[in-house]
């Protein structure tokens, strides 16, 4: 039986060893080879990483634990973010809130105590609701053992990762999984009468068959006779804005600070911390700047001018999955772009091998990828205009969120954002109806109270690396 032609995937940076990472394994489990061709570093990567949970699932391909990816990776560990809003300040967690998982009505709860009497909602604040950001916030953190899955959900962590380390460590575990390298400054690719990509051809003579193509590239155009894409002399530009300051005291997190038009976000990487702010279009930076330093206390910032990417719907066609370009529409301080990709390419995984040219499987993937990228957008626009979105209207309206279509947002994030904005439902839970306001103000003060126990007994985050570190 004749061997496939390798799975190939173009780009550079984290992006492209991020893509071979989440395939090279299981794809060499079906006998099928990843070739990795690597073009120039594009300009507009991210000089840190976010990842959220799906750390976890990554590090499963891997054959590692998170903590020693996070630690190869220059980085620290990330139970959430910590958001400074116009008006006040919140912590937005990726584990749940309460004691248990969808316990029925508990943000109800939390909600109504917080509308319905001014003088006791003083003593309730959702930070305490949740174990994530009680541990956050008081620099503490601990992995929840196997028999605790609840605590395990509750203590969901991510990642902050210094992208050139993390690029260079994954290039190593993708190495060890069989994945072949090829740099090249530019290339093309060739395709059939029916538009399926055939052959890649590099300008340094290198011609290499093609089974599928994963592009990685921000802005890319794999047409029969094209280069790496030059953008047009009228494309729309964006200002990435970034700066690193001395390290702050050790903390499981990151952070992110409302500014008039923008957000500017920051990383606590090993060595120091990593400032990022994105503008589009870049038409009042000096007032950015001046802006930044008076709420950062950083009067230098480096900047990079690219392209803004346009939307994309239909990233896979025919055997060519344009990741890259799909992905940069998401690629904000706000929201990693990597994250974008850890959906695209487990799912793309899931419909392979054997289905790289069936119109059923590229349909069903771009329509999951439709849905993300909604609500990606969505949970984007909610940050500046929350009212403008149906999430933030449902929410104002009756506290509730809508149903999740895809695991791009999880539900603490929705609920830690949108009462962080300070929104708070115009109707009641019919549910609760029957129960006093004080009977439910007791039994929040009692679930703060069990949390701030928990959280008592969890180690420091510093003396957390002092032990891991001494185990290893």
């Amino acid at each position: 039986m004749r061997a496939l032609n390798p799975v190939v995937v173009i780009g550079s940076g984290v992006w492209l060893e991020l893509a071979c990472a989440w395939i090279a394994a299981p794809l060499r489990r079906f006998g099928m080879r990843v070739v990795a061709v690597v073009l120039p570093s594009d300009p507009a990567e991210s000089r840190s990483t976010q990842f959220g949970p799906a750390l976890t699932a990554l590090c499963e391909h891997l054959a590692c634990t998170p903590l020693s990816l996070i630690q190869q990776a220059q980085g620290h560990v990330s139970l959430g973010c910590h958001y400074e809003f116009a008006a006040r300040q919140g912590f937005i967690p990726y584990g749940f809130y309460g004691l248990q998982a969808e316990a029925s009505e508990f943000e109800q709860v939390v909600l109504r105590c917080l509308r319905e009497s001014p003088a006791l909602a003083n003593t309730i604040s959702i930070d305490a609701l949740s174990v994530a950001a009680q541990a956050a916030l008081q620099q503490k953190f601990a992995i929840a053992p196997n028999t605790r899955p609840d605590l395990q959900q509750a203590l969901a962590f991510g990642g902050q990762m210094d992208s050139v380390a993390l690029a260079a460590c994954l290039h190593q575990h993708n190495l060890a999984a069989g994945v072949t390298y090829h740099a090249c400054a530019s290339l093309v690719c060739v395709r059939n009468t029916h538009g399926i990509a055939e052959t890649i051809k590099t300008d340094n003579g290198y011609e290499q068959p093609v089974h599928f193509l994963i592009d990685c590239r921000r802005s890319s155009d794999v047409s029969s006779h094209a280069t790496a894409a030059t953008p047009a002399l009228q494309q729309p530009f964006a200002l990435r804005l970034w700066a690193d300051s001395r390290p702050e005291p050790l903390s499981p997190y990151s952070s992110a600070i409302q500014l008039s038009g923008s957000w500017v976000v920051k990383h606590r990487l090993a060595d120091r911390e990593h400032w990022q702010c994105l503008l589009q279009p870049p038409a009042t930076v000096a007032l950015v700047l001046a802006e930044l330093q008076q709420k950062t206390g950083i009067a230098d910032w480096q900047q990079v001018r690219f392209p803004v990417p346009k939307g994309m719907d239909n990233p896979w066609q025919g055997n060519v999955l344009r990741c890259g370009e799909a992905a940069a529409v998401l690629d904000q301080p706000l929201y990693d772009g990597v994250s974008a990709l850890s959906f695209m390419l487990p799912l793309w995984l899931a419909l392979l091998p054997g289905q790289a040219m069936r119109p059923a499987a590229a349909s069903l993937f771009n329509t999951q990828w439709q849905l993300f990228q909604q609500e990606v957008h969505m949970y984007l626009q909610c940050h500046t205009e929350p009212l403008a979105t149906a999430q933030g209207q449902l929410f104002a309206r009756a506290g509730r969120l809508l149903p999740a279509e895809t695991d791009a947002i999880l539900p603490a994030q929705w609920f830690g954002l949108l009462v962080g904005l300070g929104l708070r439902p115009a109707l009641p839970s019919m549910l609760l109806a029957t129960r006093s306001t004080t009977e439910l103000f007791s039994a929040v003060h009692q679930i703060q109270h069990s949390i701030a126990r928990l959280v008592s007994g969890m180690p420091s985050y510093t003396d957390f690396l002092a032990l891991t570190r001494n185990a290893v």
